[in-house]
């Protein structure tokens, strides 16, 4: 069975709602706006999950970047592994409980950019590559649906000097 997020998706593309749910984080973002390692901390997050903030835009990421800063405190930022948790930072936020297909594109962005080399296999509900796919071709017309019964496989290839994501 396949859940379709086609109208939240738009919602956040078009109209920031996160930003309602998240409108405490606000004043909180306000004391760390100019901070330096919190701007180390959202410049590292927006590298890793690229997707995932073109999805929810600039204003709303840096809500929830100032978020997991202060549960997951930065200790150095040449940490390569700072962020990994990202995706179940977003999953445990109850007040985001309907946008919680945002864990499993976060969940694809760290494996694009971070697990390439390794090349472990990902395995996440079924639509998510599509999905993701989706969102990063910067379409007016974000198509995401992904299944809460089955798992899609996935590995990152060489394909004619290709880096690409397949689903095995």
């Amino acid at each position: 069975m396949f859940n379709t997020y086609n109208n939240i998706a738009h919602q956040i593309f078009k109209n920031n709602p996160i930003k309602i749910y998240l409108s405490e984080c606000e004043e909180l973002l306000n004391q760390f706006h100019n901070d330096e390692n919190f701007l180390n901390v959202f410049d590292k997050l927006k590298y890793s999950y690229q997707v995932t903030y073109q999805l929810i835009g600039d204003e709303n990421f840096k809500l929830l970047a100032v978020q997991y800063m202060q549960l997951n405190p930065i200790q150095t930022i040449n940490n390569k592994n700072y962020g990994k948790s990202f995706p179940q930072f977003l999953a445990s936020l109850r007040d985001i409980s309907e946008f919680n297909f945002l864990q499993y594109i976060a969940q694809l962005d760290w494996y694009w950019i971070h697990e390439n080399e390794n090349s472990d296999i990902l395995e996440v509900p079924e639509g998510t590559l599509r999905s993701w796919s989706s969102i990063q071709s910067e379409n007016d017309q974000i198509h995401i649906e992904l299944s809460i019964d089955d798992n899609e496989y996935l590995k990152i290839e060489k394909i004619d000097g290709e880096t690409k994501i397949v689903q095995i």
